[in-house]
C-alpha cells in the first residue's frame, strides 16, 4: 500500500548535510594545518638546539688557537690579533678534524642576509709574518644563519671589564665572549678562554 509520499530527501535536508559535512572537514584541515605548523616549529626548534650545541664547541676550539704571534715592525698592525665589536680576526692552529692542520688566518664576521644576519667564517693561509691574508679571495663558511644579532667583547686577565674593542691593545685578551640571538631566541653567551694569554 503506497501512501504516495516520496522516500528521497528533501532538498533542506541535503544543503544541511553538507553545511554539516563542510564543517566538518573545514574542522579537521584547521587540524592538520595546527599539527604540521607544531611539526614544523619541533624541527626548528631541534635545529636550533644541535646548533646550541655544536656551534659554542667548534668556535671554543677555533679562537681558543688564537696565537700571540707578533708581526715584524712596518707589516701593518703590529699583532694577529685584532678584535673588534662586529668582526674578530686573529691567526691560529687549524684543527686536524676540519682542515689541514697548522697556521691559519681565520675572521669571523657578520653579514647581512636579507633582513638577518649571518656570523661567517673565512680563512686564509698563513704565508709568513709580513704577509697580510687575502680575505677577498677567502671562502666565506656560514657558522649560524638567522640571527638578529652578534656582538664580540674582549677581557685581559687582569681587568674587570669586558670591552668591545681590542684593536690597539698589546697581547691577546684573556677571555673573548660572543653574544648573539636569533628570532626571540638567545643564545647562550659564549666566553672563550685564550690559552697563549694565560
Amino acid at each position: 500500500m503506497n501512501s504516495g509520499k516520496s522516500c528521497g530527501f528533501t532538498l533542506v535536508e541535503v544543503i544541511i548535510s553538507l553545511t554539516l559535512v563542510s564543517l566538518i572537514m573545514l574542522g579537521l584541515i584547521g587540524a592538520l594545518s595546527t599539527f604540521a605548523d607544531a611539526g614544523a616549529r619541533l624541527d626548528r626548534r631541534s635545529v636550533l638546539l644541535d646548533e646550541f650545541r655544536v656551534v659554542p664547541r667548534f668556535l671554543e676550539g677555533v679562537i681558543g688557537s688564537a696565537s700571540s704571534r707578533a708581526r715584524p715592525p712596518g707589516a701593518g698592525s703590529a699583532q694577529w690579533f685584532i678584535g673588534a665589536p662586529e668582526r674578530l680576526s686573529w691567526l691560529g692552529t687549524m684543527p686536524a678534524r676540519h682542515g689541514a692542520g697548522g697556521l691559519t688566518h681565520f675572521m669571523l664576521s657578520t653579514e647581512p642576509r636579507g633582513r638577518q644576519l649571518a656570523l661567517v667564517l673565512r680563512m686564509a693561509p698563513f704565508v709568513d709574518d709580513a704577509t697580510d691574508p687575502e680575505w677577498e679571495n677567502a671562502q666565506p663558511e656560514v657558522v649560524v644563519d638567522g640571527l638578529s644579532s652578534v656582538a664580540f667583547a674582549y677581557r685581559a686577565l687582569d681587568e674587570e671589564e669586558w670591552v668591545g674593542d681590542w684593536q690597539e691593545r698589546p697581547g691577546l685578551p684573556g677571555w673573548v665572549a660572543v653574544s648573539m640571538s636569533s628570532s626571540g631566541e638567545y643564545w647562550p653567551f659564549m666566553v672563550v678562554g685564550l690559552f697563549e694569554a694565560r
